[in-house]
């Protein structure tokens, strides 16, 4: 009877040891890795945003994103997705959407810039035009996005605004 008791008191202490290295794994560890990556955040910014090509049924904008990889190791960019808008008086105009998904590999300590084009619809391309125009040849245009960086499993987002005036 003692033996059973004993087995069973194994058991016990056994599940109870497992109980708690799971609590440690989804509690305590993400809490550290999440200290650790806050230490080594990427970095993204724009660098460049210009007028490539305008045409009677699209104007093409080029953006250029710089992410710089402070990690010890070497990462991935594996997405880059933006908004574009322009200024008209002091409100916000959607000009159009990005959405880089090709995997870009930025060495550790080392930066990387990825051109992502974007295709503007007419309609909005007028509208920008009409607001240079009446500007003097410059209108302010505004990119908010995020670049996803992977550094081993990893996956972080890295959100980014700029605005910049293009034109004369």
């Amino acid at each position: 009877m003692s033996r059973i008791f004993a087995h069973k008191k194994a058991l016990i202490g056994a599940a109870l040891a497992v109980i708690c290295l799971l609590i440690a794994t989804f509690v305590i560890l993400p809490r550290y890795v999440s200290c650790q990556l806050d230490k080594y955040a990427s970095e993204a910014e724009i660098t460049q945003i210009s007028l490539r090509e305008i045409g009677l049924t699209k104007l093409m904008v080029d953006v250029t994103v710089r992410v710089e990889n402070p990690n010890p190791i070497g990462a991935t960019v594996d997405r880059i997705a933006y908004d574009l808008y322009f200024q008209l008086n002091d409100e916000w105009v959607f000009l159009g959407r990005a959405n880089r998904t090709e995997d870009v590999a930025v060495g550790s300590h080392e930066f990387v810039s990825v051109e992502v084009t974007n295709e503007v619809g007419t309609l909005s391309a007028i509208a920008m035009v009409l607001q240079a125009i009446s500007h003097e040849g410059v209108v302010t245009v505004k990119a908010t996005g995020s670049v996803w960086i992977k550094v081993g499993p990893i996956a972080l987002e890295v959100p980014f605004e700029h605005i910049r005036e293009l034109g004369a």
